[in-house]
């Protein structure tokens, strides 16, 4: 009889015990509530951790709010410190006409902002599944094998959120490089964007 393997070290467990933390994400009508436990939330980001911190007032109201962040975005990251695993995917992998592949830069999109997101809460661990959620949109191909890698969107977002050692920055650099094509024209991409893929390149 074959059997999946389930079972884990205790020690790497989900910390879901402690109170419960209200997360508020996102403005006005857009706003959704989140309820995550602390011990969890501060034992995977240092973020959290300061913010629920005897000198801060979140402390005492047991709610944070996140007014200018995405709450599509941080609820991959809710997903994530429950199961382990990036919730964004399409459920196959096959070769797909184009119209699915356009409607997949929703993900790319949504992998971008929860990437940034992992970086605000400085939780790298997090981030590195992100990128290893990218990477396996980069393996998705059309009826013609083609790769589709960030677009201008996901580009220009991400250089305006991290810093320029940041290990995305790399990863997209790497693939325009060796296997993407790009427009040099600065109101196609951002001026930073093409200064350090000229040097990725050169």
């Amino acid at each position: 009889m074959k059997t999946r393997n389930v079972r884990g070290p205790t020690d790497l467990a989900p910390k879901i015990c402690g109170g419960i933390i209200t997360i508020l994400v996102g403005k006005a009508e857009k706003r959704k509530e989140f309820y995550v436990h602390e011990d969890l939330l501060r034992s995977c980001s240092p973020y959290f951790d300061a913010a629920l911190g005897k000198d801060w007032k979140e402390a005492g109201t047991r709610t944070i709010s996140l007014s200018c962040d995405d709450p599509e975005a941080f609820q991959i990251y809710t997903q994530w410190l429950y199961s382990g695993k990036v919730w964004s995917a399409s459920r196959t992998h096959d070769a797909r006409p184009l119209s699915e592949l356009l409607r997949m830069a929703d993900e790319r999109n949504l992998l971008a902002k929860a990437y940034c997101l992992g970086d605000k809460f400085l939780d790298d661990l997090f981030k590195d599944c992100i990128i290893d959620a990218i990477l396996e949109c980069f393996k998705v191909k059309d009826e013609n094998k083609k790769v589709y890698l960030f677009g201008k969107r996901q580009v220009d977002f991400i250089w305006a959120n991290t810093t320029c050692n940041a290990p995305i920055r790399r990863l997209i650099l790497e693939q325009y490089a060796y296997r993407g094509r790009v427009s040099w024209d600065y109101d196609i991409h951002c001026k930073e964007f093409l200064v350090d893929l000229l040097r990725e390149m050169y």
